[in-house]
């Protein structure tokens, strides 16, 4: 209910092709993209919403030393596994596959294998949390008497500017 996609202006699509990985040339047209737009630059006002994919190809990137180097950088990516920020960007990895599905939580081309991973400036999107939360525990009697925790809610999210969101294709194959 309420799902739906609207394209990017091509002008907001970096990598149209697709053909190679993450990389840090990529990551830095991207910045400098949302740099030209104006944009008032806070820590942290910048998300980056990654692959497991995109990770690893940006971990194999030999102009990544930066990304990988405590000369460079304090965040240690190579002991934690993860990135949480990096040029600026809080990043988030978001699964290929959605908990027993087969549909990919990030958008995937399908005739040419390619994801879509999302920068975005704070402004550039908007979330909206109703404040009404409902929570119910109960036991089930089907299952051993195991408790059963549901909680509900409603959120929502837009796209506020074009101008603020920058998606970069990268190839999702194995490698």
């Amino acid at each position: 209910a309420g799902a739906g996609t609207q394209v990017l202006p091509a002008g907001q699509t970096l990598n149209a092709s697709g053909t190679t990985g993450l990389t840090m040339a990529l990551m830095a047209q991207g910045l400098q993209r949302l740099y030209d737009r104006g944009v008032v630059v806070n820590p942290l006002d910048f998300t980056y919403v990654h692959s497991p994919n995109a990770l690893r190809d940006i971990l194999e990137d030999s102009g990544a030393t930066a990304f990988t180097s405590t000369d460079f950088t304090n965040s240690n990516v190579m002991q934690a596994g993860v990135v949480r920020e990096f040029m600026g960007f809080s990043w988030i990895m978001l699964p290929d596959k959605a908990v027993n599905t087969e549909t990919g939580i990030l958008p995937i081309v399908e005739s040419t294998d390619r994801i879509g991973t999302y920068m975005f400036h704070r402004n550039g999107v908007g979330l909206a949390v109703w404040n009404r939360v409902s929570a119910a525990i109960d036991k089930r009697p089907d299952k051993n008497n195991t408790t059963q925790v549901l909680v509900k809610t409603h959120i929502g999210a837009v796209r506020i500017e074009d101008e603020l969101v920058i998606e970069i294709l990268v190839d999702n194959s194995e490698s």
